[in-house]
């Protein structure tokens, strides 16, 4: 029984198995890797890699071609999809002739296809797979990667199953290291994604100390960037092209000129010289704006090339320092720089990472392979042996090298009829240990076994269900004291995460948090609704949302939740919930974490934007700090409009950028920070005010110094407090402080005088009141139903919409014949019974200000 390691790649995926294996006969033979004990799988062509490249079959419209079958048939007719990766965890859809695909779909499919050729290849099923992933992947991009494996036919119940890119190289690469101390940067640039990371090595663990990465970066870029300096070379001559990307004539001469361009870039890497030129040669595929057939031949150097990659080659650079400075490492504590990724081959890469780390020679390291190869090792490693039969299931959990010489043998037993199942374990020396008997989950434990001195030590594990012998399981163990364990690697969080609550932004895990990192955060309930839904967070994008379900009506406003999440070791996100009230636990439950897919807008609405945002630009002074950065924002944002294809989500990534550039994220806070300095400033003209005006202000005696002085002092210490509060997302104090400044302002300003307003007026006004307290209580509504979370405050809203019409009816019936004077007394009366309802408005994120009209 094997495991697959894939390393599902931008432009080609390798599949591979752990140990020598031989294929069956009329497969391609075996490719081995003896530095690294891993056998990788070739495709049915022979070649090392399967191009990650999917297209509908001409002849039989909604079949599906693969890897070099679609690749060759592309040549006759139709657009094959590339580069599909990219897109992963977004909505931006695919088209093919017969509908348009999403690239979760596209990953379906073609693991689907490397099922069937591993399966052909070994000769026997396969049932389980690692499937490796960038480390700079969003979490919408990681789950759906993993379901559509699971959708493809593997068993992906184990959170082991999902691998970052650069924790199986370096799973690869340390296999054939033996220097312990070793730290590594890894720079692993493939066909549309890069990553880099710092890793150490430790007595034979290996520590994955940062990462940093573009997942919109790799070799597509190289090439795309190619196909637009031959378009710009045409349109130089005169020769206008247009490419309409929703045309399949035009996606077809678009993917040609493509491929074209990585043949270039392929000759150019291997080109004996700088001087050298290489030609770009496309007969029959181009025509002009007139339909006029163009022929391509333009040549160029590899130093004219490197002047086109310089931009991203440069973004390599500066996301490799930042790792290393998150790791507070530097450069010259660095063993090696290893070169993953088929985009490496290029010496470009070499040269530019020279230039940036003197001293230290990067290295080439099976730059195709050795991803896969560590995602087989890891299978290897860590996946209990899985030992399926008809009526039987087991999974082992067992090394195979150990450098202790007792070791437990333990894994989970399930029977197919749900019957009682125990275990039997024959020693080496023949000795039984058992019958033990299987725990309600079906988990058992042979605690301290001993293994041989010498050699492998030989052991039969045997299921039984009563005296009957159900399944019988052979396997050994090597006692190696001197091994060095490479297989263990500890790692941290790439990007940090968090959950908003009511008290503002309460972290999960901080970027380069060792994993597992687990969470525990107390909150208390603001209403008694039967559900919660609480944001998640990925550093400042907005991914998902962490649910609790039927919380019982014993829990209601007050009680308290204690949640705790688990980042685990994978990068996976659990977390289970305890519900208390009275001080005793009322239910607990597993809390469901849903993952939200970034929606591609537009092409129509993100050319507006950019042109919204360009004028922005154009209106600011030349001279202002950080204008060349937009404007160098601009430029390259006008390079991806014009480069083809283009890519909605790499545009709006860039979009966003620089809108947080000219508009920073939006103060979620109530008030906003800047209306809580306004305030502050107010009451600091007021008191200014008060002093310069002598011994009387409109009438009144000038205030106290004494107490001027210590509303002077309050004020200093509510900034401090409250600034504070605001930076720590600390909601509670933030309106205490809002408050507390608020009151100060009370005191400063004068109340304009009601003496004389008829009562029918002062009504008026405060029916105004709370008819303003309900505008921005529907205002509110509506951003929780775009949220999703309306239904979480059902119960509040209406309540505090009851609590308002009641108050607008009882001031309503206050009688407008009364002396102006008892009519005042009467309206602020009425208004007092807001007071209960003003927790439950604040709570909902509604700045009330005043709870009255009158001062």
């Amino acid at each position: 029984m094997y495991d697959l390691g894939i390393d599902l790649g931008t432009t080609f995926s390798v599949l591979a198995v752990q140990g020598r294996v031989t294929l069956v006969a009329g497969w391609p033979a075996a490719i081995y890797l003896e530095d690294c004990d891993v056998t990788i799988i070739p495709s049915p062509e022979g070649e090392e890699t399967f191009p990650s490249v999917v297209m509908e079959d001409p002849d039989e419209p909604g079949a599906l071609l693969f890897g070099r079958t679609a690749l060759g048939r592309a040549d006759e007719s139709g657009a094959p999809v590339l580069f599909s990766k990219r897109k992963m965890g977004t909505s931006e859809p695919i088209p093919m002739p017969s509908r348009n695909w999403t690239a979760k779909e596209i990953a379906r499919e073609f693991l689907a296809y490397l099922k069937r050729c591993a399966e052909q290849a070994l000769g026997e099923t396969v049932r389980r797979a690692v499937v490796t992933h960038p480390a700079y992947f969003d979490r919408a991009a990681v789950e759906e990667t993993r379901a559509a494996a699971r959708e493809a036919g593997f068993d992906m119940g184990l959170g082991e199953q999902m691998l970052m890119e650069p924790v199986a190289a370096a799973l690869t690469y340390t296999r054939t290291d033996p220097r312990d101390p070793l730290r590594i940067l890894t720079y692993d640039l493939g066909g549309g994604t890069f990553d880099v990371t710092y890793l150490e090595r430790s007595e034979g663990v290996i520590h994955m100390r940062a990462f940093d990465g573009d997942h919109l970066l790799g070799g597509f870029n190289f090439d795309r960037a190619l196909v637009h300096w031959v378009r710009q070379k045409l349109e130089g001559e005169g020769r206008r092209i247009v490419l309409d990307e929703e045309n399949p004539e035009d996606r077809v001469r678009l993917i040609r000129l493509l491929r074209i361009a990585e043949e270039v870039k392929i000759k150019l890497a291997r080109a004996k010289s700088d001087t050298d030129k290489v030609e770009f040669r496309a007969q029959k595929i181009l025509v002009d704006a007139d339909g006029q057939s163009v022929q391509v031949l333009e040549r160029l150097t590899r130093p004219e090339f490197v002047e086109l990659l310089r931009p991203y080659l440069e973004r390599t650079i500066e996301r490799s320092k930042n790792a290393l400075a998150k790791a507070g490492a530097d450069v010259s504590a660095v063993d090696e720089i290893v070169l993953v990724g088929g985009s490496t081959y290029g010496p470009w890469v070499a040269q530019f990472l020279a230039a940036a780390f003197p001293g230290v020679q990067p290295k080439l390291f099976h730059p195709d392979l050795c991803v896969g190869a560590g995602a087989a090792i890891h299978a290897g490693s860590v996946l209990p042996t899985m030992v399926p039969r008809e009526d039987v299931h087991l999974l082992l959990e067992v090394p195979r090298i150990s450098v202790l010489e007792l070791i437990n043998v333990g894994g989970v037993v399930q029977g197919a009829a749900g019957r009682p199942l125990s275990l039997r374990l024959r020693l080496p020396t023949g000795e039984l240990r058992g019958p033990e008997p299987a725990d309600q989950e079906g988990r058992f434990l042979f605690p301290d076994i001993v293994l041989e001195p010498e050699g492998a030590s030989e052991f039969q594990l045997a299921v039984l269900g009563g005296a009957d012998v159900l399944l019988e399981h052979p396997f050994a163990v090597r006692y190696e004291p001197a091994h060095q364990d490479t297989s263990t690697v500890t790692t941290v969080l790439p990007r940090q995460l968090s959950i908003l609550t009511f008290d503002g932004h309460v972290p999960l895990a901080a970027e380069g948090a060792t994993l597992p990192a687990r969470c525990v955060r107390v909150l208390r309930r603001e209403n008694d609704n039967p559900s919660l839904t609480i944001k998640l967070f990925q550093e400042r994008d907005h991914i998902g949302s962490v649910r609790i379900e039927n919380i019982p009506a014993a829990a209601g406003r007050g009680s308290l939740v204690e949640l705790e999440v688990e980042v685990t070791a994978e990068n996976e996100i659990r977390g289970h919930a305890k519900i208390k009230a009275d001080g005793r636990i009322v239910a607990t439950t597993k809390v469901s974490i849903a993952f939200s897919t970034p929606e591609a807008k537009p092409l129509q609405e993100l050319e507006k934007t950019y042109t919204d945002l360009g004028a922005r630009v154009a209106q600011l002074d030349g001279a202002a700090p950080g204008h060349s950065a937009l404007q160098r924002h601009l430029s390259h944002l006008a390079g991806l409009f014009a480069q083809q294809p283009v890519e909605r989500m790499e545009i709006q990534g860039a979009l966003n950028e620089l809108g947080h550039l000219l508009d920073p994220p939006k103060d979620e806070m109530m008030p906003t920070r800047v209306e809580f300095c306004e305030s502050l400033a107010e009451c600091r003209k007021a008191l200014a005010a008060l002093a310069e005006a002598g011994e009387a202000v409109a009438g009144k005696k000038r205030m106290d110094p004494d107490r001027a002085r210590r509303l002077g002092d309050g004020l200093a210490q509510i900034e401090t407090a409250g600034l504070a509060a605001h930076a720590r997302r600390d909601r509670r104090l933030w309106a205490r402080a809002h408050e507390d400044v608020m009151r100060i302002q009370g005191e400063l300003t004068e109340v304009p005088s009601l003496d004389g307003v008829p009562t029918e007026i002062l009504k008026l006004m405060g029916c105004m009141h709370l008819q303003k307290i309900e505008g921005q209580l529907r205002e509110q509504e509506a951003r929780l139903a775009g949220q999703g979370r309306a239904d979480d405050w059902r119960r509040d809203v209406d309540r505090i919409y009851r609590g308002l019409g009641a108050l607008t009816g009882t001031i309503q019936k206050i009688d407008a014949g009364l002396p102006g004077d008892q009519g005042l007394a009467q309206v602020r009366l009425a208004l007092r019974a807001l007071r209960p309802l003003e927790e439950d408005i604040r709570r909902l994120g509604i700045d009330l200000g005043s709870t009255e009209p009158f001062g």
